[in-house]
């Protein structure tokens, strides 16, 4: 009996021994990482061995040295709460680490604790070349500039062995290009003592359009390369079309860009003034057709054509403006400005519009002998001689609303009901694909 509880009293001290953590012959060893040279979004696997008895609660801890390969500072980066030896496979994005040659990894085991010697090699953390391309003139959501004139495109990056291979598109000259890094003292450029470092290049278009700008950076060594893209828009002095989803103000109007508001256009008529206060995060593209003796103001992020005679008083800045000649043009210095002495507008496609109602359509259905009647109307509009397919007949009210549509009547002759539109003047439209007519109609 007394030998019994010997032998019991000894298995419970060995198993408080054991737990309390005093290492019994226990060791661990890492065999094998994966790579020497590692980048974001790799994988890194560590491999260990582990030998004698853990505790039931043990875990093995995958350290990090500092970027110096010091362990006095570490990071844990991984554990398995496990008695056995694995792999541990760590992802380099998970990683908040600096960029280093020099780093180191370790195993800690808790029960017992015990930290195994460290890896025996460098390990190289780094990442792809940091690339910011800006957007070359003065708006702030795209590039902008006028075809025939030198732009300068440059981009930062973040060491000065990186070089920049340029890819520009159609009618740039050169097409493409390489350029070195350099440095720069640049009071724009969001680094330490507006010191940075650059990739840049003068280039010109020779015709006009939007234009994808590639510029591929790379750096000898691992993770050598990064790829990134801009925007360009090259204008020159071709008339713009007003797009029949022109919205036309026809009085003095004021609209509030916030930062909800949906990309519109308007053509705004003589004498009418237009003003566009500009709201707190404000991203869309406002395009405004002005007319002789209108008036705008205030607009920001915005494309304008601004005819002979037309007033831009004031400016947010960051607009694009192409004038005519006799233009008032106000404007902050952060505006993309190219003069067209003779700008006019291509009224093909625009909107009916009571301030041009003739020059808003295209006549070639003229020939076509459709009719309306009666004119004026109460309430049912008749038509009649249409073409026999690919017709649609829309009705615009005079601030260019559609109010009814049909599309490819099934005969020559058709019937409108107008009768609960408000009395006024409206416009009949009819569209085939390859030309345009309106007739004005009243309803009483």
């Amino acid at each position: 009996m007394k030998n019994a509880w010997f032998r019991f009293s000894a298995c419970i001290i060995c198993a408080l021994i054991f737990s309390s953590g005093i290492a019994q012959g226990q060791s661990v060893t890492i065999n094998s990482v994966s790579g020497t040279n590692f980048c974001a979004g790799d994988s890194i696997a560590v491999t260990f061995t582990a030998t004698g008895f853990w505790g039931h609660r043990n875990a093995f801890t995958l350290q990090l040295s500092d970027p110096n390969g010091s362990f006095s500072n570490f990071q844990n980066i991984a554990s398995l709460a496990d008695t056995l030896p694995g792999t541990f496979t760590i992802k380099m994005s998970t990683l908040a680490v600096a960029l280093s040659m020099h780093y180191r990894f370790r195993i800690l085991a808790a029960i017992p604790y015990i930290i195994s010697a460290d890896n025996g090699s460098d390990i190289a953390i780094q990442t792809s070349p940091a690339v910011y391309l800006g957007y070359p003139g003065p708006t702030g959501t795209s590039g902008t500039g006028s075809a025939g004139t030198p732009i300068t495109f440059t981009a930062y990056v973040d060491n000065l062995n990186e070089t920049g291979y340029w890819d520009f598109g159609s009618g740039a000259t050169p097409t493409k290009a390489t350029t070195p890094a350099t440095e720069i003292v640049d009071p724009n450029c969001i680094c330490n003592d507006d010191t940075g470092i650059s990739v840049s290049q003068v280039v010109t278009y020779s015709t006009p359009g939007d234009k994808t700008v590639t510029l591929t950076v790379i750096r000898p060594g691992a993770c050598s390369t990064t790829t990134v893209t801009s925007e360009v828009h090259i204008y020159d002095c071709s008339n713009p079309s007003i797009p029949h989803d022109a919205i036309v103000v026809n009085s003095d109007t004021t609209i509030y860009l916030g930062p909800l508001e949906p990309s519109m256009t308007y053509w705004v008529n003589p004498g009418v003034s237009l003003n566009l206060p500009w709201g707190s995060g404000h991203d869309s593209i406002f395009t405004i057709f002005a007319e002789p003796g209108s008036t705008i103001s205030g607009a920001v992020y915005c494309m304008l054509y601004m005819k002979h005679g037309s007033v831009f008083s004031t400016s947010g800045g960051r607009n694009s403006v192409i004038f005519g000649d006799g233009t008032s043009i106000n404007v902050a210095s952060n505006n993309f400005t190219l003069n067209c002495p003779t700008l006019d507008f291509d009224y093909t496609n625009a909107p009916p519009n009571a301030a041009h109602p003739t020059e808003s359509v295209k006549n070639d259905l003229n020939s076509v002998p459709i009719t309306l009647s009666p004119n004026p109307t109460n309430g049912m509009l008749s038509v009649q001689g249409l073409p026999s397919d690919n017709i649609t007949v829309s009705v615009y009210n005079v601030l260019g609303e559609m109010v009814t549509q049909q599309k490819n009547p099934p005969s020559s002759n058709l019937s409108l009901d107008l009768s609960k539109l408000v009395p006024g003047t409206y416009y009949v439209r009819f569209s085939s694909p390859n030309s345009v007519v309106t007739k004005k109609v009243i309803k009483d």
